[in-house]
């Protein structure tokens, strides 16, 4: 039996950090927060100089979604067109074991490019994310990020300031 979801995990952490994708193409609309309230988000990627969109709704052109799936704590997406197969992972590590990462309010995102056609890529995938995370509402009050590079992974924090 073949199910869909009614919403598509991306971070879900607790109650107020809680993203999700409300249509089955990851470039068909803008992630929402679980009340429905827009977290906008925005996923190019720029492959041999072409930009285009593997996350939410924009100008830039979407490169083809081939699949989706879901499990515990992660949701995988594959993109593809005739240069690279782009594989997006989002994992909430909400393991019940393991209070020290059910206590962080951590989640990551994946970027994998693979060849299509065998030759050599520029590929750069970056996620531009709204103060929405971080509001009730857009503008509500001033929020704060701050962007640390640790163990080769690029970190994020962002916050309310208040």
């Amino acid at each position: 039996m073949n199910l869909r979801a009614p919403a598509i995990p991306l971070f879900n952490i607790d109650p107020y950090f809680s993203v999700w994708s409300a249509t089955d193409k990851l470039t068909d609309s803008v992630p929402v927060h679980w009340t429905g309230k827009p977290n906008t988000m925005l996923g190019p990627v720029t492959v041999d100089g072409e930009t285009l969109r593997f996350m939410g709704v924009g100008s830039l052109p979407a490169i083809c979604q081939v699949s989706l799936d879901i499990d515990a704590l992660s949701t995988y997406y594959v993109f593809q067109n005739e240069k690279i197969r782009l594989e997006i992972t989002f994992t909430s590590p909400r393991v019940p074991h393991d209070l020290y990462r059910l206590s962080s309010p951590t989640a990551y995102m994946r970027a994998k490019a693979i060849p299509a056609d065998g030759a050599s890529h520029t590929v750069t995938v970056k996620l531009a994310v709204s103060e929405e995370l971080c509001l009730n509402e857009k503008g509500q009050s001033e929020v704060e990020t701050e962007v640390r590079q640790a163990k080769g992974l690029s970190c994020i924090r962002m916050g309310n300031k208040e």
